[in-house]
């Protein structure tokens, strides 16, 4: 019933604060036990850092990974996707508030902290380019281009 209801665009009002419908619920589990443990079995057996003669390979083979691992990607976009959709349309401020703020309110904290975030982590993506990574590496040892 919790589909239909999110399929009818009628999406639930209850306060979300307290508890989850059944949906979030099952969704939640998927992500965080099947998911993402799939996700890092199959990064970690495509690494270049997985031996290229473990014995185990015979059994686990490289294509057998990348075929798990691009549908759980694609899980974990749509899901993400979903998620940030739902939380913005169901009440921004109260759910931001909930997740940033850690307070049952409409104040703009919790927007605030979220913003914040977004202006450090696109900081911190356009900070961890070679140009501004390589002089630190440098103090380390020798860094080739």
């Amino acid at each position: 019933s919790a589909g239909l209801q999110y399929a009818s665009l009628n999406w639930p009002v209850e306060n979300g604060w307290n508890n989850y419908n059944s949906l979030q619920l099952l969704t939640y589990f998927i992500t965080v036990f099947i998911a993402a443990p799939l996700a890092i079995i199959t990064g970690i057996r495509m690494s270049g850092a997985w031996p290229k003669k473990a014995a185990i390979n015979k059994f686990y083979p490289i294509e057998l990974a990348r075929k798990i691992h691009f549908p759980v990607m694609i899980y974990f976009v749509a899901f993400v996707i979903v998620h940030v959709t739902l939380v913005l349309a169901t009440g921004a401020l109260n759910n931001l508030n909930h997740m940033y703020a850690a307070n049952n309110d409409n104040s703009w904290w919790g927007f605030g902290i979220f913003a914040a975030s977004i202006v450090f982590t696109a900081a911190a993506w356009f900070l961890a380019r070679p140009l501004f990574l390589r002089p630190i590496a440098s103090l380390m040892g020798k860094v080739s281009r």
